[in-house]
């Protein structure tokens, strides 16, 4: 019998063959460590933005505190501007709910360590009662509000943390009337 050779075959060969499987591979692991990092990077980006306005919410507050006392500006309350504002020059927490960092309705309480704000059913973040840490949402965030008053000024600065992370608002607000 006589053999016959056929020349020019297409194919793979077995070396090239475990070439093309390793690029791949290395490929694919490559996408899912982009996705990885994608997703952390992303992860830290929602909490900056909602310490940010966290900040800005803490400076609101103080704003509506301010606009209050003017409101109550003449008899019977005959409250100051900056009536309830001026003992924070060390730190302070406060919610929209008026709620200190004890969890009661007093308003401004002064920082000690911090406490963490959580969210609750609305989606209002708070500092809540002891009674009510359980049916609510904890978050990383601790919100220090600094007012240092000077003439017809209050210079308000608000620190908000998370983690190892911290972004910081300041402002003035003034006693325009």
């Amino acid at each position: 019998m006589k053999r016959i050779i056929i020349k020019n075959q297409k194919g793979f060969s077995l070396v090239e063959m475990l070439v093309s499987v390793f690029i791949i591979a290395f490929a694919l692991v490559s996408m899912f460590g982009l996705n990885s990092k994608y997703n952390h990077q992303t992860k830290q980006e929602k909490e900056a933005y909602e310490a940010a306005l966290l900040a800005e919410e803490g400076v609101e507050i103080i704003k509506n505190m301010r606009d209050s006392n003017w409101i109550c500006e003449t008899p019977p309350c005959s409250a100051s501007w900056d009536a309830g504002l001026t003992a924070c020059s060390s730190g302070c927490e406060i919610d929209y709910l008026k709620k200190g960092g004890n969890g009661t309705t007093d308003g401004l309480t002064s920082w000690s360590s911090g406490n963490f704000l959580y969210v609750d059913n609305a989606g209002i973040y708070r500092y809540p009662n002891s009674s009510e840490i359980s049916s609510l949402k904890w978050t990383p965030y601790k919100r220090k509000i600094t007012i240092v008053p000077a003439t017809d000024k209050l210079q308000i600065s608000v620190q908000v943390s998370w983690y190892n992370y911290s972004t910081e608002v300041k402002q003035d607000i003034y006693n325009w009337r």
